[in-house]
């Protein structure tokens, strides 16, 4: 499953450690990731802070990635 990959396909583990509990935290059973959505994670890992301060709603992210922002940026 994508779940299973994603940490060691990466250096920013930190990313899709936290983008696996967003999607456990969701109940979703995502076996998997559409091309689009999987090269737009591997960019958000080069580009986006661990604090997500330049992460934007308004650039060219798919949807589920602006709802994982909006996790991650909770209390």
């Amino acid at each position: 499953t994508v779940k299973g990959v994603m940490p060691v396909v990466t250096r920013q583990q930190w990313l899709f450690m936290r983008f696996v509990a967003f999607l456990d935290a969701r109940g979703d059973t995502l076996p998997s990731i559409n091309r689009d959505q999987w090269q737009s994670l591997l960019e958000l890992s080069k580009t986006v802070d661990k604090d997500f301060s330049n992460y934007s709603k308004e650039d060219a992210w798919p949807i589920l990635f602006d709802e994982f922002y909006d996790w991650a940026r909770q209390p």
